[in-house]
């Protein structure tokens, strides 16, 4: 594999050999090591974790027996990313932060803390009760929140992207964020032991 400079010294690369006669399927062997949770739903209270000890277990046990006979580089590259992705799906922990350990994404305001707060203790009276008209309320104010929820953070993210204007790199770090590739911030990471741990 070509390369510019030096490759880290976790990274090993593989070509995987195939019967064709100038395309070659290149891997990438990494050895993992911890990661900070890449996903935090911002309103629920959820993020998901990918569980890199398991991944790695599990991809060296791996055949690949799949790809043995595929002529198509194309279809090898395919097979081979549906592969990993499968594994990947297999390691990948969902949890839900209890609320007090929750970092609220800076466009969240307190009146919409209330707010939500008031829609989960209406779902609570939805559940005891089970009331025709308690549950339309819900419904309706639930469906409202998320409305205004959506507004909201459109409109907060508009003007933070116009006041960083004149810093590029304020302005693209807010415009990754809002697009979901970046997170503003977890609460939640990983031990050495592979366990999952937040702060305190």
């Amino acid at each position: 594999m070509k390369s510019d400079g030096p490759l880290e010294e976790n990274t090993i690369p593989f070509v995987y050999r195939a019967k064709i006669t100038d395309h070659y399927a290149v891997g990438m062997q990494t050895v993992f090591g911890l990661r900070k949770p890449y996903y935090q739903h911002e309103m629920v209270g959820h993020e998901r974790n990918i569980h890199y000890k398991d991944l790695k277990k599990n991809l060296s046990f791996e055949s690949w027996n799949s790809l043995e006979y595929m002529k198509n580089a194309e279809d090898i590259t395919e097979e081979f990313i549906n592969l990993l992705q499968g594994h990947i799906a297999v390691c990948t922990r969902t949890m839900r932060i209890p609320k007090k350990q929750r970092k609220k994404q800076n466009w969240i305001t307190q009146s919409w803390v209330n707010r939500i707060q008031e829609s989960d203790n209406m779902f609570k009276r939805v559940k005891e009760s089970q009331d025709t008209e308690l549950v339309n309320r819900y419904n309706e104010y639930s469906k409202q929140i998320k409305s205004d929820v959506k507004m909201g953070k459109q409109e907060y993210y508009r003007n933070k992207i116009t006041q960083d204007m004149n810093n590029p790199k304020e302005m693209w770090k807010t415009v990754n964020v809002f697009s979901g590739r970046r997170n503003e911030g977890s609460r939640w990471h990983r031990k050495d032991s592979g366990a999952w741990k937040g702060d305190h």
